[in-house]
C-alpha cells in the first residue's frame, strides 16, 4: 500500500525547498509555484479521465453493436471528431452545436504549465544578468534562523553583510561600458517591478484565454453561478453530459453513401472539466486580483515608506544620525539594496533582516568614521 503521509510530507517538503531557493515574494509564488502545481494537478485528472477512463459512452443501434469493431471505432470517433450539444436536423452538425474542448484540455493544462514556467524562467534570466546573487543571499539569510548561538549568528550575519556591502561599495569597479548598466543601484528593483507587470498581464491573459479555448461568452462562469443559486443547472448549455454524435457507416452493400446515424451519448467526463474550470477561473481572478494589490503595495512601499522606515531603524530619532543614514541608503544601497532587506524580511523575518542591515551599517560606519560619529556603530 501506498503510505499517503509520506508522499504527502515529501510532496510538502519538496514545495517549501522550491519556494526558499526563489526570489519572490508570497505573490510571485502563486504564479511561478502554486499556479503550476495546480495546473499539473488538474492535466493529470484530465488527463487520466481519458487515457484510463470511459470518458463517452453512445447509445448505438443494435445491428451496428454485434458486428466486431464497429463500436469502438463509433467511440474514437465521436470522441475525436466531437460530439453536439443537441441533435442537428442535418446530418452535418453546426460549429455552433459541436464541442471541441474537451478532447484538448490536457494539452491547453499543458501550455499554460509552459507559459508559466516560461515567465519564471525568464525571471531567472533577468537575475543572471546581476552581479549579485540575490538567491544565494536570501538562502544564506534563511539558514540563519537556525542559528541559535549568538556568536555564530552574529558571525554568520556579519558573513552575509560582508557580501551584501562589498558588492554595493565596489560595485563601479566590476563592470565597463555597457555592462554598467546592470550594476546601477536600481538596476534589481526595476527587473523586479517588470516581473511585476509581466506577471499580472500574463494571468489576465491565461484568464481570458479559458474562455476563448471553450468557445463561451464572457460571463460564462456568472451564469452558472447564478443557475446554482437558483438551483438550475446550466450544465446543458456549457458543459452538456448527454450529447450527440452524427457518422457515417459504409458497408459492402452501399460503398457510394453509406448510411447516416445519430447516436446519444454520455460525456461523463464533463462532470470533472466544468468543476475544473470554474476553479481554475476563480483561482486566477484571485491570483490576478492579488498580484494587483502587490503591484500597487511595492510601488507605495519603494516611493518612500521604506526608505523611511530603515532610516528611522538605523538614526533612533537622532538628527545627525539621521542625515548619515539617510546618506548611507542614498549612495551605498540605493533602492536595490532596500529591495534585498524587503525579501530577506519577508523571506527570514524583520529580525533577521534587521541584523544583517545592522552589520552593513557598521562596515560603512567603520568605512567613512571621518564623517560619522562612533556612537554610530551597534
Amino acid at each position: 500500500m501506498f503510505n499517503t503521509a509520506g508522499i504527502g510530507k515529501s510532496i510538502a517538503s519538496t514545495v517549501k525547498k522550491a519556494a526558499l531557493s526563489s526570489v519572490a515574494d508570497t505573490i510571485d509564488l502563486l504564479h511561478s509555484l502554486y499556479t503550476v502545481i495546480l495546473l499539473t494537478t488538474f492535466a493529470v485528472v484530465a488527463g487520466s479521465g481519458q487515457l484510463f477512463g470511459k470518458p463517452l459512452q453512445c447509445l448505438i443501434a443494435a445491428h451496428i453493436d454485434k458486428v466486431r469493431g464497429w463500436s469502438a471505432y463509433i467511440l474514437g470517433y465521436c470522441y475525436v471528431v466531437g460530439t453536439t450539444k443537441q441533435e442537428s436536423i442535418d446530418s452535418i452538425p453546426t460549429e455552433e452545436d459541436r464541442l471541441k474542448y474537451y478532447q484538448w484540455l490536457p494539452l491547453f493544462f499543458c501550455f499554460q504549465i509552459f507559459c508559466f514556467r516560461f515567465l519564471h524562467l525568464f525571471w531567472l534570466w533577468l537575475q543572471s544578468l546581476l552581479y549579485i546573487d540575490v538567491k544565494t543571499v536570501l538562502k544564506e539569510s534563511n539558514s540563519l534562523t537556525k542559528v541559535f548561538d549568538p556568536k555564530l549568528r552574529k558571525e554568520k550575519a556579519q558573513q552575509i553583510a560582508e557580501y551584501i556591502w562589498g558588492y554595493f561599495y565596489f560595485r563601479t569597479l566590476e563592470a565597463k561600458g555597457w555592462q554598467r548598466i546592470f550594476i546601477h543601484p536600481a538596476v534589481f528593483t526595476w527587473f523586479y517591478f517588470i516581473i511585476k507587470i509581466c506577471n499580472l498581464v500574463h494571468v489576465l491573459i491565461q484568464l481570458v484565454s479559458i474562455t476563448k479555448f471553450l468557445g463561451f461568452n464572457d460571463g460564462w462562469v456568472l451564469k452558472i453561478f447564478a443557475a446554482f443559486l437558483a438551483s438550475e443547472s446550466s450544465n446543458h448549455t456549457y458543459f452538456p453530459q448527454t450529447v450527440y454524435c452524427t457518422y457515417k457507416i459504409t458497408t459492402s452493400n452501399d460503398i457510394v453513401n453509406g448510411q447516416t446515424y445519430t447516436s446519444q451519448c454520455f460525456l461523463t467526463i464533463n462532470e470533472y472539466n466544468e468543476k475544473i474550470l470554474i476553479i481554475l477561473w476563480v483561482w486566477f481572478i484571485i491570483v490576478s486580483s492579488l498580484s494587483l494589490l502587490n503591484l500597487l503595495y511595492f510601488l507605495r512601499f519603494f516611493t518612500g515608506q521604506m526608505f523611511t522606515t530603515y532610516v528611522q531603524e538605523l538614526s533612533d530619532h537622532d538628527s545627525e544620525l539621521c542625515k548619515a543614514s539617510q546618506q548611507f541608503f542614498s549612495t551605498l544601497m540605493g533602492s536595490d539594496g532596500l529591495l534585498i532587506l524587503h525579501l530577506i524580511s519577508s523571506r527570514s523575518g524583520s529580525m533577521t533582516s534587521s541584523l544583517i542591515l545592522k552589520e552593513i551599517w557598521n562596515k560603512y560606519a567603520r568605512s567613512t568614521k571621518d564623517r560619522i560619529p562612533e556612537y554610530a556603530l551597534i
